[in-house]
C-alpha cells in the first residue's frame, strides 16, 4: 500500500496550519496571568514551570490546552 500523506486527501483551507496549532497550546497561567506556550508532546499530568512567575503548574488538558497550579507535595515523614 503507497503511502499517503494527509495533506494530499485534504484541500488547501483544510491543511495544518502550524501557527494556529501553536495558538491552541497557549495557555494563562492562574497566578500571574503570564501567556504560556505548551511544547508538543505534553501530557496531561506534566508539572510546568511558569517563566514569569515561577509557579509550578500541571497541565490538566491538551485539546484545549489547560493548566492549573500543581498540588503541594506532602511529607511522607518516612512512611
Amino acid at each position: 500500500m503507497p503511502f499517503v500523506f494527509l495533506s494530499d486527501l485534504c484541500g488547501e483551507k483544510d491543511k495544518i496550519n502550524p501557527k494556529k496549532e501553536n495558538k491552541m497550546n497557549a495557555v494563562s497561567c492562574p497566578e500571574c496571568v503570564a501567556d504560556i506556550s505548551l511544547g508538543n508532546g505534553m501530557e496531561i499530568g506534566e508539572i510546568i514551570v511558569c517563566p514569569d512567575c515561577g509557579v509550578d503548574l500541571e497541565v490538566t488538558g491538551l485539546e484545549p490546552a489547560a493548566v492549573d497550579l500543581a498540588p503541594m507535595e506532602e511529607e511522607d515523614w518516612g512512611e
